[in-house]
């Protein structure tokens, strides 16, 4: 809203029009009286209207509505003041109205194709709209999810920028509806551009599917957050897995690769635990997730025993205690808590 604020900062010159005194006395009194009553209220609703105009969001929600209710009371009025609410009313509906067009179109009807259309107009006008780069960053996600990648690129841009954005301290005025937090919000789109990048990037995804597990929220316990992460460590170990077999056994190099292999597989272990865990805490992702489950927990067991000489015994515990745990590879950040109202 800072450039309705810079529009609304010139001053006003007020006119008076005053009937000559000649004509006052020809003028009944129901008539001045009437006018001067319609006089009293235009300037009330004025003063109501430029009170609210500079304020905080609410208050600016407040001007618009008390704006349009102005213009439909005194349609043919061109004077500086009708000028001023008319300008106010036209940028606000540009740079709040359709915004909240593009929110609907992303989190309720589904319609990414014309999301981006109109999302990309609004850019154009107010490119650090965090609300709307944030729409666009989860629904290029969402889209993406349908097979869909024609908006991944411009998705992953426009994501990439919300969240510098973010974390440079800048803030839209509330989370929602994506969600209630700056750290869920950071969370969903680090994750939307580690599933956009998974396929062309994989090296880019991990780092961002990493990133959403660290932030509080949704993103973090998703167990699908964590079966990609586990993808992406088993590409790795089969090329690890390649290196030590080229290399020459009881040598050095043979040594180093084996370690390395065992350090991935460990980190997958770690990955799939969570899967289970997540997904056992949560009724509706065992729900959705009933078929993969038992895959998941047979791969999980599988590498479990490899690494602890064809034993199970303590995976149950292993399980049930991993969500306490740093995940292994995971970037060494210190994540500044929310501090604002959400």
């Amino acid at each position: 809203m800072k450039r309705l604020k810079s529009i609304l900062t010139f001053s006003l010159i007020a006119a008076a029009l005053l009937l000559p005194a000649s004509l006052r006395a020809s003028v009944p009194a129901f008539m001045t009286n009437a006018a001067t009553q319609n006089d009293k209220d235009k300037v009330a609703l004025y003063e109501k209207f430029k009170t609210n105009s500079t304020g905080d969001v609410k208050a600016q929600k407040t001007a618009y509505e008390t704006g349009k209710e102005y213009l439909k009371k005194y349609p043919n009025d061109t004077d500086a003041k009708a000028t001023e609410v008319k300008t106010f009313v036209e940028l606000f509906e540009k740079e709040e109205m359709r915004p909240s067009d593009v929110l609907v179109k992303v989190y309720k009807d589904k319609k990414y194709a014309e999301a981006f259309q109109l999302g990309k107009q609004i850019l154009v006008d107010n490119p650090d709209n965090i609300k709307v780069l944030t729409a666009l960053g989860y629904a290029g996600m969402l889209n993406a999810a349908t097979g869909n990648n024609e908006f991944s690129t411009d998705a992953i841009a426009y994501a990439k920028k919300a969240i510098q954005l973010i974390e440079s301290g800048k803030n839209p005025p509330d989370w929602k509806p994506l969600s209630s937090t700056r750290d869920e919000t950071l969370g969903w789109l680090n994750y939307s551009i580690g599933l956009m990048s998974l396929r062309t990037i994989p090296g880019e995804a991990m780092t961002y599917l990493m990133k959403a597990a660290m932030y509080e929220g949704k993103p973090k316990k998703d167990p699908t957050l964590y079966y990609y992460i586990a993808l992406l460590r088993e590409q790795d170990a089969q090329k690890l897995r390649a290196e030590h077999e080229k290399a020459t056994p009881n040598t050095p190099e043979a040594t180093a690769a084996s370690a390395k292999l065992n350090e991935t597989i460990d980190m997958i272990i770690d990955a799939y635990a969570r899967v289970i865990s997540y997904l056992e805490a949560d009724p509706q992702a065992q729900q959705r997730y009933q078929q993969q489950k038992a895959g998941w927990m047979e791969k999980l067991t599988t590498l479990y025993k490899f690494r602890h000489k064809d034993s199970d015994a303590g995976l149950k515990e292993y399980i049930a205690g991993i969500q306490a745990k740093p995940m292994p590879g995971q970037p060494e950040q210190t994540l500044v808590p929310t501090t604002m109202t959400p």
